[in-house]
């Protein structure tokens, strides 16, 4: 299980089971699937972030306690959006 902090405008954007790819430093070259597994209900007060738990799905047998990972969670619910060029904007008042 790996744990990570998140800042509010990113914890917001994913949810239980969602999909992560996770890199230990000690398996240079690897990539090991997770998955979300916990979200924190409140920020930590020393550090402002949410405390995520990604659990690894299979992954190497020799994991020790204070290894180093990246992460990077692939949020299912993404939102859709329209981008519009700021060119193509106008004043209200038609000018």
């Amino acid at each position: 299980m790996i744990r990570l902090g998140l800042p509010d405008r990113d914890v917001v954007k994913i949810g239980l089971g969602d999909d992560a790819t996770v890199r230990f430093d000690a398996y240079p070259g690897e990539t090991f699937d997770g998955r979300v597994t916990e979200i924190a209900e409140a920020a930590d007060p020393a550090s402002g972030t949410f405390e995520v738990e990604v659990a690894l799905v299979g992954g190497p047998s020799k994991l020790k306690s204070g290894f180093i990972a990246s992460v990077d969670v692939f949020p299912s619910d993404q939102a859709s959006h329209t981008v519009i060029p700021i060119e193509a904007l106008v004043e209200g008042n038609g000018r």
